[in-house]
């Protein structure tokens, strides 16, 4: 409910209205990766960028609204041999074997 009311006196300048307010989506679903762990080799004399695995997460928020659903995968440790693409999860060697 909201209501304009003059500042001086508090008097009420117009009836009050009901507002009703609905939230599309909120970021309430972290994403999930599809395995618990992933395990990978890189082959011997690979060459650099070689593709080594690709991890794969979704998120439940709707991807309608907002960008709460929106996956960009990132590497935290083990940079700079390997590298994450940000939009498909495909890990790759920088690493000469």
């Amino acid at each position: 409910m909201a209501q304009a009311v003059d500042r001086d006196t508090n008097r009420p300048l117009e009836p009050p209205s009901e507002f009703i307010v609905k939230v599309q989506d909120i970021n309430d679903n972290p994403p999930e990766f599809l395995h618990e762990t992933y395990h990978a080799t890189v082959p011997e004399r690979s060459n650099v960028g070689t593709s080594v695995i690709q991890v794969t997460a979704s998120d439940a928020d709707d991807p309608t609204y907002g960008n709460s659903a929106k996956l960009v995968y990132s590497i935290l440790e083990g940079q700079p041999y390997f590298s994450v693409e940000a939009q498909t999860g495909t890990v790759e060697c920088h690493c000469d074997l």
